[in-house]
C-alpha cells in the first residue's frame, strides 16, 4: 500500500486480492519465494506445465471431461501448493535453519549473534561483529508469539506496526541509533486492518482457507525459532529458566 491509504482502503484491498485469489484457486504463496532452492522450484514448475499440458489435451478430447476440469484443478493447485509448503518445512529442518521471528527480533538477533561469534574472534573483525549486534538488538523483554501472519486480537489504537508519538518510554533501553519502524500511514496499521475484516465471518472464512499453506509454514517455523531459543538460553545461561510462553491463539479464538 504506498500514498494516502484510508483503513477502508486496506481493508477493499484485502478482500478484492483475496476473493480474485481463491475465483482463481490460488492460495497465498509468497513465503515459498524464500524457502525453496532453484533445483525445487524448477523441478516444480516443470512438473505443473506438464500438468496443465495434460489438462488441456483431455480437454480438447472431450467436452463432458472438459466441464469436469474446474473442479480437477482446484485440487491439482491445492495439492501442489501444499506440496510447496511441506517442501518448505522440510527445507527448514533439513538444512539446519535458524529460524528468527520479526516478533521476537530481540530473540533471533541473539541466536544469530551466538551462532556467528565464534568465526569472529580477532580483534579488528569481533570489535565491529560486537558493534553490529549492539546497534540493532533491541533489548530482550518476553512476549507472546501471537502468530497468526501477523493476525493478532491484542488490538490497540496504534495497533502492532505504528508508535504513539506520545509514549516517553518507547525510547528507554534501547541502543543509540536504534529507531523503531513505524506505519507511514498512521491511521493504519495492521491489526486495526484486520479488527475490521473479522467483523465480516463469511469473508475470513474464504481468508483462512486462503492463507492456510503459509500459515503452516509460520506455525512449523514458531515452533522451531522456540525450541532453538530454549536451546540458546541453555547454552549462554544454563541455569537461567526459558521465557515464559503463553499459548497461541489461532484464528477467530
Amino acid at each position: 500500500l504506498a500514498g494516502n491509504v484510508t483503513q477502508g482502503d486496506a481493508v477493499h484491498l484485502v478482500k478484492k486480492k483475496v476473493r480474485n485469489g481463491r475465483k482463481s484457486n490460488q492460495y497465498q504463496d509468497r513465503i515459498l519465494k524464500y524457502l525453496l532452492t532453484p533445483a525445487q522450484v524448477n523441478a516444480i514448475n516443470k512438473y505443473a506445465n506438464k500438468i496443465n499440458k495434460s489438462n488441456s489435451a483431455v480437454g480438447k478430447e472431450n467436452n463432458t471431461t472438459q466441464q469436469r476440469l474446474p473442479n480437477a484443478a482446484i485440487k491439482d493447485e491445492m495439492e501442489m501448493v501444499e506440496y510447496k509448503a511441506r517442501l518448505a518445512i522440510h527445507n527448514l529442518f533439513h538444512y539446519n535453519a535458524i529460524v528468527g521471528m520479526t516478533e521476537q527480533m530481540p530473540q533471533s538477533m541473539n541466536m544469530i549473534r551466538h551462532a556467528l561469534g565464534d568465526k569472529f574472534q580477532d580483534d579488528g573483525r569481533r570489535a565491529a561483529f560486537d558493534e553490529f549486534f549492539e546497534f540493532y538488538s533491541p533489548s530482550e523483554t518476553p512476549s507472546s508469539p501471537e502468530h497468526n501472519l501477523n493476525l493478532r486480537d491484542d488490538r490497540d489504537e496504534y495497533g502492532e506496526d505504528d508508535v504513539d508519538p506520545e509514549d516517553e518510554s518507547l525510547s528507554t533501553d534501547e541502543p543509540k541509533g536504534f529507531v523503531r519502524n513505524s506505519s507511514a500511514e498512521r491511521g493504519v496499521s495492521t491489526s486495526l486492518v484486520m479488527g475490521e475484516l473479522r467483523k465480516d465471518e463469511d469473508f475470513m472464512r474464504l481468508f483462512t482457507e486462503y492463507v492456510k499453506f503459509e500459515q503452516m509454514i509460520v506455525d512449523f517455523g514458531w515452533d522451531m525459532h522456540l525450541k532453538q531459543f530454549e536451546e540458546y538460553e541453555k547454552a549462554v545461561k544454563p541455569r537461567k529458566l526459558s521465557s515464559p510462553v503463553r499459548k497461541r491463539k489461532g484464528f477467530g479464538r
